[in-house]
């Protein structure tokens, strides 16, 4: 079932794949899980991305440089202020916009989150949703780190 008219974003169902939403209490072996999941993502690495899609409001600018979200980050660091010492965060940031990918774009997938991960048995049998794939510097969001730590 897919969502109804309110739903403000386009969507469709190529095909059903069997399988359950990974989370951290039904992944069986979470050495092998990690493993599988580092394959797939080096083989969409591994294919030829030089006609992909680019970052843009499509794939919510994912790809793009860290300097897409600085003004986010930095508001962020802003609201942190007198909660928590945001100088290390601050210089961590600094250190991560001067960091340079010499390298060629890659397809990334985009959206690594739990609820895209499918489990057959405990293990990784299907990586779902495209909606947001590209090509681009090989880097996370921030957030997209968490949702990888199937938290």
């Amino acid at each position: 079932m897919g969502p109804d008219a309110t739903y403000p974003f386009a969507w469709s169902v190529y095909g059903r794949i069997d399988g359950t939403p990974a989370t951290f209490e039904s992944v069986v072996d979470p050495i092998r899980f990690a493993e599988s999941l580092a394959d797939f993502v080096a083989a969409l690495q591994s294919i030829d991305a030089s006609e992909g899609p680019r970052p843009g409001k499509h794939n919510w600018f994912r790809g793009a440089t860290l300097r897409t979200y600085e003004a986010q980050a930095l508001g962020a660091l802003d609201g942190l202020r007198g909660h928590i010492d945001v100088a290390p965060a601050h210089e961590l940031w600094t250190q991560a916009l001067e960091a340079q990918w010499d390298g060629t774009d890659v397809w990334f997938h985009g959206d690594l989150a739990k609820g895209n991960l499918l489990l057959e048995d405990g293990q990784l049998a299907a990586v779902i949703d495209f909606g947001r794939c590209g090509v681009g510097g090989p880097r996370l969001r921030p957030r997209d780190r968490v949702d990888l730590a199937l938290g």
